[in-house]
């Protein structure tokens, strides 16, 4: 037995009282009786398990509540996302009986802190490695301090022993007293070969056949006389003359017989004529002997001109010394060549260790590190149990030293590519100097061609005159052939051509003997002169020499080399001073986070993660909480109106107040409007109470139809009123509205309410919502409920 309270809205007290009375049940049916008694009990059953339920309500989370709260959990995807990494990372990981395996070759914690109780400490450890580098690298810094001075020290000896500017510039004026090469060999082109000479020799007699010749005539001394005799002799002329007049004349024996038997008798003018053409045949004699002597003169002076300066031009010797001179120079430009060499090998050999060693120190300071980053997994692989749960982060701790390693290595190929760099600039610089070199050489040598090409000219110039003296000569001998002839024609005078002989024999012999004099000293000059092959080896020589001279490097560039190479180490120890070394690379993994650090993250991660809920559980809660928002949402189709003026229009009230309306669409309300559209059909469960200290009458109409009126005949007391819920079927738009008549409103509250339901009807086991409202003013509602029965029956 529950205590009575007037005052619950889920009381069935007053259906209790009605149904106990016998005097109201005398004109009704008993099924009727029984049927609200059966109704009661299931209202009464049903405010008891509303009333739990809102107790429960209370306690519980609103609809806003669960959103925000919902909103900021994980959803299923997030859920199965980090689900789905956790088993991929399981599966990666190793089993429990391989850890356990693993785990048996480990020492134990206490054996591991016995061993490292009597290892050197961290600290200790570092200061001895800061010194050891420190002292090595102040070692190799002395030790390339050292090497660097004796670089400068051995490349100031070797420029002493290089040959000074003097030397070079007495080699090229040496070199521009010889003749050019072009001219040379234009010259040589105009010369005849040693076979066109030994042929023209041939052609020539021999000097034995010349003494022969020269025998048959008579000397120098004979021919004087004849000689003085021309001088009185006639001319040619006259001769010519005496010739056409002993023509007509008679014969040498009647002119014999003459001379004889007149050799006593003579006329004087005859002797004056004679004497005559003696003076002038010794005129003529003497002219053309001042000539052939005005020749010889000239020619002698030309032979004297081609002696003097073949004279002037080295011989044989002096050409051997100069060859010699040019041997030992290129011997000494050979030797300051290879020494060269030998030195700019010293310095790639020197550059090159250098660069080995710095590699080689790289190289030991990164196997330092990677022994000291070995012996750290090793101890961390010792010290944890977990080593396979923090793989990754010693992966990327690998991977962050071998980005550090990729840096070192970048740093070293920025290196080698400055040192290529310094190298073209230093190639740069020795082929800009080769090329001023090779200019001034070419310059020295070019002048030198000139002043040969000048001396080929002269020899052509000296040959030519030779070429002209012979042919004087030829044409000598042809006048004095054609005198002879002259003379053999005349038949007269035989004596005096004999004498004329002897004489064009001396004159012929002196200028032969001339000539082979002048050709024996034109003989001795050309063999004294280079030959075209000695020319070519002296040309092949000189060019040998300017390409070696190219090679050369002057004092200014290897300085500039030296400076290059010494900056370029300063660069080198810079970076080398600003990369991280091994005690910034401690520092470095202190800050990092160690082992057991992480097996705490690890630990949070996992305690959060038992706290939270499985995905299948979420699943589950999440699909009930849908079920009973679906529900929540069905049965939530209310609307609730109130009346508190308690002024009617025409016996009707007019509502006032819409306090709650769920479905505006369905329940069409107006303020100061006495009826309420209901737009769509069904069963609507209407529930209203009215409180007044008079006596009242309310109607409940439907379309204008009266469907219920509730009568208080009584007033029983001021705390109750007149309320009534019943269910009822409406069509499509109905307008419901309400009749009343009495006094106006109390201290408590008058409700209305109508609630909707489906287009079926549960007469047994009915389940509905019911809401109240207190408030000293009438109010009316309509809900909307959802019934379930099991049987129903349609309702049109």
């Amino acid at each position: 037995m529950h205590h009575r309270d007037d005052n619950d809205p889920y009381s069935t007290a007053i259906v209790e009282d009605l149904l106990q009375s016998q005097s109201e049940w005398k004109n009704i049916n008993d099924i009727i009786r029984l049927t609200f008694k059966a109704l009661t009990d299931v209202v009464k059953s049903q405010g008891e398990s509303i009333r739990e339920i809102e107790k429960q309500l209370s306690t519980r989370a609103s609809k806003n509540e669960l959103h925000s709260g919902l909103a900021l959990k994980a959803n299923i995807n997030d859920i199965s996302r980090t689900i789905a990494e956790i088993a991929a990372n399981l599966d990666t990981k190793i089993t429990y009986e391989d850890s356990q395996v693993l785990l048996k070759d480990y020492v134990l914690k206490a054996d591991m802190q016995y061993l490292l109780s009597n290892k050197i400490d961290v600290d200790e450890m570092k200061q001895l490695l800061e010194k050891q580098q420190a002292g090595e690298f102040k070692g190799e810094m002395q030790n390339m301090k050292h090497k660097i001075e004796e670089l400068q020290t051995q490349i100031s000896k070797k420029f002493q022993q290089v040959p000074s500017m003097k030397d070079f510039s007495q080699l090229s004026q040496h070199v521009e007293l010889k003749a050019n090469l072009q001219e040379m060999n234009e010259l040589l082109e105009t010369k005849a070969s040693k076979h066109q000479v030994q042929q023209a020799v041939n052609k020539k007699i021999s000097k034995q056949e010349l003494d022969q010749i020269l025998q048959n005539y008579s000397s120098l001394e004979d021919l004087q006389p004849i000689i003085q005799n021309l001088d009185q002799k006639a001319s040619l002329d006259q001769i010519d003359k005496i010739a056409s007049i002993l023509e007509v004349k008679v014969d040498r024996q009647d002119f014999s017989i003459l001379i004889n038997s007149l050799q006593n008798k003579a006329e004087t003018h005859q002797l004056e004529v004679i004497k005559e053409q003696q003076q002038e045949l010794k005129n003529v004699v003497e002219s053309r002997l001042q000539d052939n002597n005005s020749i010889m003169i000239e020619m002698k002076q030309q032979v004297d001109g081609v002696t003097k300066q073949l004279n002037k031009k080295a011989d044989n010797k002096e050409f051997d010394k100069y060859m010699q001179s040019i041997n030992s120079l290129q011997g000494e430009l050979d030797g300051y060549s290879q020494r060269f060499n030998k030195f700019s090998q010293e310095i790639i050999s020197d550059l090159d260790r250098l660069r080995n060693e710095i590699l080689e120190s790289k190289q030991f300071t990164s196997e330092q590190m990677q022994t000291t980053i070995m012996k750290s997994t090793h101890l961390s692989e010792k010290l944890t149990e977990e080593l396979y749960n923090l793989s990754e982060n010693i992966k990327q701790m690998d991977d962050d030293k071998r980005e550090e390693l990729d840096d070192l290595k970048k740093i070293v190929n920025n290196l080698r590519l400055q040192k290529k760099d310094i190298q073209q600039k230093v190639d740069q610089m020795q082929e800009y100097l080769d090329e001023f070199k090779s200019d001034q050489v070419f310059k020295q040598l070019q002048r030198q061609v000139q002043q040969m090409n000048k001396e080929i000219s002269e020899v052509k110039a000296k040959q030519l005159s030779y070429e002209d003296e012979q042919h004087i000569q030829v044409q000598i001998e042809q006048q004095l052939q054609r005198r002879v002839n002259e003379i053999k024609k005349t038949g007269s005078n035989q004596d005096g051509v004999k004498n004329i002989k002897q004489e064009v024999s001396q004159i012929v012999t002196k200028k032969i003997s001339s000539f082979e004099q002048q050709l024996n000293q034109l003989e001795i000059n050309l063999k004294q002169r280079v030959l075209y092959q000695d020319f070519e080896e002296l040309k092949n020589i000189i060019q040998k020499l300017c390409i070696d001279q190219d090679e050369r490097a002057y004092q200014k560039d290897l300085t500039k080399h030296i400076q290059l190479t010494k900056y370029t180490l300063d660069l080198i120890q810079k970076d080398m001073m600003l990369k991280a070394g091994i005690q910034d690379m401690i520092t470095i993994l202190d800050t990092k986070a160690n082992i057991p650090e992480i097996n705490q993250a690890f630990e949070a991660i996992h305690n959060d993660l038992q706290t939270k809920v499985s995905a299948d559980d979420l699943s589950n809660y999440l699909k009930s909480q849908n079920q009973i928002y679906e529900s929540l949402c069905q049965e939530n189709i209310v609307a609730r109106f109130q009346w508190r003026s308690g002024e009617t229009q025409n016996h009707l009230i007019p509502w006032e107040y819409e306090v709650i309306n769920t479905l505006p669409e369905n329940f069409v309300w107006e303020k100061g409007k006495s009826s309420i559209l209901i737009v769509a059909p069904g069963v609507y469960h209407i529930a209203y109470a009215f409180f007044s200290k008079e006596k009242q009458t309310v109607s409940v109409l439907i379309n204008g139809e009266n469907i219920a009126t509730l009568d208080q005949k009584k007033k029983s007391s001021e705390y109750t009123g007149l309320n009534a819920q019943d269910f009822i079927v409406l069509p499509n738009r109905a307008r419901l509205q309400v009749s009343y008549s009495g006094g106006k409103g109390g201290r408590v509250p008058q409700f209305k309410e109508t609630v909707k339901t489906n287009s079926y009807i549960q007469v047994i086991n009915v389940t509905f919502q019911y809401q109240f409202n207190f408030n000293y003013d009438s109010s009316f509602s309509v809900r909307k409920l959802k019934w379930q029965c099991k049987h129903r029956n349609d309702i049109k």
